[in-house]
């Protein structure tokens, strides 16, 4: 299911000194598929807990989303999800369903907080609906491909959080990955076993596939374009997407939404570099015998995750 680059252009035309593009308003959609949204964590570890990324690891730039107090979805105000600072350090890159609960196509009024945690200190940056922006192509359909959204601070970022360059050049697939968020721990044979919102965590996987070219039986008769595909492989019997041979695989959980996933970073930790390559969207199962439990979206063993694919909206970034 291939779309055209070209039809990506328009909404950031702000972040660039001219007025953003007009559009059109949506209507809601309801979601048949599971989002990484109330997911306050994006790691469920293969054997054990996915380990804390304190700071000074490289993941002092993944921050965490909080949604407006007082706002018609969340009036207590809530972790909706992760995001990833860019170059520059006054952009957040995170996924559209994190910032538009409704799914009408608007990042939903008020203001919002994004939270920083580095080696000097937290910080809370408000940033109002105003200034996050999301691609006239999203429709709330997460299988679309378009699920995803940047927040613009009114200043930069802590000195000492990480700016993340976005991979342009592609070429993920079979490549190391390391997945980052805030939210609920687990293991792959119980899920998720711990509470969400109390720890930033990471765990490492690869890229298995471009989403369009996962078979559509994998994940009710769909194959997102614009989208990476990853599983969560225990090297027995429930690997999807086929065993890489990669033995202690993390995996996205409920909250992980809009969190990173970086590519080329050295392949240990502390993170050397690296490239901004996904961002986490949503999860999936068959539910059949590739599912360790036999249970859609819990994060264990044999569950599948798409993430939306950097290269695919470069330019529009």
């Amino acid at each position: 299911m291939a779309r055209a680059f070209g039809a990506l252009t328009g909404k950031l035309r702000r972040l660039l000194g001219g007025p953003a593009a007009p559009r059109r308003r949506r209507h809601s959609i309801n979601l048949e598929l599971e989002q990484f949204e109330g997911r306050l964590a994006p790691v469920v570890g293969a054997f054990a807990l996915a380990p804390e990324a304190t700071t000074g690891l490289g993941f002092d730039g993944v921050v965490a989303i909080y949604s407006p107090k007082g706002g018609e979805f969340s009036p207590k105000g809530e972790l909706r999800g992760s995001g990833a600072l860019l170059e520059g350090g006054r952009h957040i890159l995170t996924a559209a369903h994190v910032v538009d609960k409704n799914r009408d196509g608007w990042a939903d009024l008020g203001t919002w907080e994004v939270r920083f945690t580095t080696r000097s200190g937290t910080y809370s940056f408000a940033v109002s609906s105003a200034n996050i922006d999301v691609p006239d192509e999203w429709n709330g359909k997460l299988q679309d491909g378009y699920d995803v959204a940047v927040m613009t601070l009114t200043e930069v970022a802590p000195s000492d959080a990480e700016r993340y360059r976005l991979n342009y050049v592609g070429n993920e697939v079979g490549k190391e990955l390391v997945v980052v968020g805030y939210g609920a721990r687990g293991t792959g044979n119980k899920g998720e076993t711990k509470p969400a919102g109390v720890k930033r965590t990471y765990g490492h996987n690869q890229f298995d596939a471009l989403g369009q070219d996962v078979d559509p039986g994998f994940s009710r008769d769909f194959g997102p374009w614009g989208t990476l595909a990853y599983d969560f492989d225990n090297s027995g019997d429930n690997n999807p997407l086929g065993d890489q041979g990669y033995r202690d695989e993390g995996f996205a959980a409920h909250g992980d939404s809009g969190g990173p996933l970086f590519i080329d970073f050295g392949g240990t930790i502390p993170m050397q570099g690296g490239w901004l390559a996904g961002i986490t969207s949503f999860g999936t199962s068959r539910g059949d015998a590739d599912d360790f439990d036999d249970k859609d979206d819990n994060s264990t063993w044999g569950e599948i995750n798409f993430n939306t694919r950097v290269f695919d909206h470069y330019f529009w970034m």
